[in-house]
């Protein structure tokens, strides 16, 4: 696990009046963490970087927070158990250079004729708003071979 994460913070109670209890705000907290592997176990290690994460929420005044204040924890772990994603991955296959970038397996089997692929292994990449273009993209395609 890296030693500085990324952290993605949301307050939704902010535009929402109706995800915090009245007087009461919330916070959504993302943590980017790698796919699953064995140099990593979850179940041992997950409240040791709880308190990492605390730690760097407060450098910047994000201080009161205890791990007991959380309600629901989605690892890696429960990635792969309810998505079956590979490995727990949430960005599909790494980007770490241009090939793998801009040269992602294509959304249309090349072997299977009527299977196509979406997610974050396949074009355009990974993240939530690009997979799902990706299904979008599917969809556009599959509409146009219906019309055919």
């Amino acid at each position: 696990m890296p030693d500085d994460p990324t952290i993605y913070i949301c307050y939704s109670g902010y535009s929402e009046a109706g995800m915090a209890p009245v007087g009461a705000s919330n916070l959504f907290i993302l943590v980017n963490a790698p796919y699953l592997s064995d140099s990593w176990l979850w179940d041992e290690q997950m409240d040791r970087y709880g308190e990492l994460v605390l730690e760097k929420l407060a450098e910047p005044g994000i201080t009161g927070l205890k791990q007991s204040d959380v309600l629901i924890r989605y690892t890696p772990q429960h990635i792969e158990r309810d998505t079956l994603a590979h490995q727990g991955s949430i960005y599909g296959i790494s980007s770490n250079s241009v090939k793998q970038t801009f040269m992602r397996p294509g959304n249309k089997s090349k072997d299977v004729k009527g299977l196509w692929y979406v997610g974050g292994t396949t074009h355009p990449g990974g993240g939530t708003p690009i997979v799902t273009l990706s299904g979008q993209l599917v969809g556009a395609h599959l509409a146009l071979e219906l019309e055919r």
